[in-house]
């Protein structure tokens, strides 16, 4: 055949080496979503042994059960501390009836609205608790002290894990899907410390901001709701010594206030844990001192602003 003769030719590929080749192309994205699922999953799992060695480790130390004894006393005392006239469990704006010295009567034997009566209640029947600051556990091993603390505290205390809030803004995706499989309730929004007491709450705040503990106490700036809450937190104490008694009064003015009706009670420190759980302390706020001061004492607080403040160690919500 001469060239002149030669025809081209159009060669086919194989229609099966062709549907091999898409096959390969599909396939390639779901085994790196699949591979990426794996080492979430890998991550998770990691992370969730690391609170479960912590809460191990705590479990096996006297730490824990000095703190579950102070923590348990101090909810008690709470409870009871408030034994009170019936008009007070009215709503809040109708609380602040006055008697003839401007002031209302606290009446022995009463009924508390904490424990619906004079004797002690079971706690696990009564309260809450509530979380801010724990921070990023799946990367801090100090996190995850506190966090494995706080579930066995809601164990031994026999507060159900539903009914424990827990929140802070640095939370990732990973680590609210833990909180949740741990039978936690992750709130959804950052009320900046801001959450109004109804019934009796143990706060859960080691280390936080000042500003937290401060719009805590400003949202709740009445004798009621104040008897029902029980902080572990920061030092009360520790600040007022080392703030400024002009910036303590004018930053964080209701911590300033309340420093008078205080009892707190520091957790025993422990070199191994010094970091973890150093100059932490249990505060609650007896009823009967609250009610010394007059009505006008409670009236109209003022929202705290710190917009002047550079290091306000809280993040704040977006607006």
């Amino acid at each position: 055949m001469s060239v002149n003769e030669v025809t081209w030719q159009t060669v086919r590929r194989s229609k099966r080496a062709s549907c091999q080749r898409e096959k390969q192309r599909s396939t390639v994205q779901p085994i790196i979503l699949a591979d990426q699922d794996c080492n979430i999953a890998g991550e998770s799992q990691r992370i969730k042994q690391r609170v479960f060695s912590c809460m191990e480790e705590l479990k096996s130390c006297e730490l824990l059960y000095s703190y579950r004894e102070i923590i348990r006393t101090s909810l008690n005392k709470s409870l009871q501390s408030a034994q009170i006239v019936r008009n007070f469990t009215a709503p809040c704006q109708n609380s602040h009836e006055s008697t003839n010295q401007g002031q209302i009567q606290v009446k022995e034997g009463d009924t508390s609205p904490l424990t619906g009566g004079t004797q002690e209640t079971d706690v696990q029947d009564t309260v809450i608790c509530v979380c801010y600051g724990i921070g990023n556990f799946s990367a801090c091993v100090i996190a995850s002290y506190q966090l494995a603390l706080l579930l066995l505290l809601l164990r031994e205390l026999q507060i159900s894990e539903e009914k424990c809030h827990i929140y802070d803004p640095v939370f990732t995706e990973m680590e609210i899907n833990l909180l949740k499989e741990f039978g936690l309730n992750v709130l959804c929004e950052n009320e900046e410390g801001k959450h109004e007491v109804q019934n009796p709450t143990l706060f859960y705040m080691i280390h936080c901001g000042k500003a937290l503990y401060n719009n805590l106490l400003w949202r709740n700036w009445l004798p009621e709701p104040l008897a029902k809450m029980v902080i572990i937190g920061n030092s009360f104490q520790s600040i007022e010594q080392r703030l400024v008694a002009r910036i303590l009064q004018k930053d964080y003015t209701y911590i300033a206030k309340i420093l008078q009706f205080t009892e707190e009670v520091p957790l025993p420190s422990s070199t191994r844990y010094l970091d973890v759980f150093n100059d932490t302390s249990v505060h609650w706020f007896p009823y009967k001192k609250l009610m010394d001061y007059p009505r006008t004492f409670w009236d109209s607080p003022a929202e705290p602003s710190y917009e002047h403040i550079e290091d306000l160690e809280i993040i704040r919500t977006k607006k």
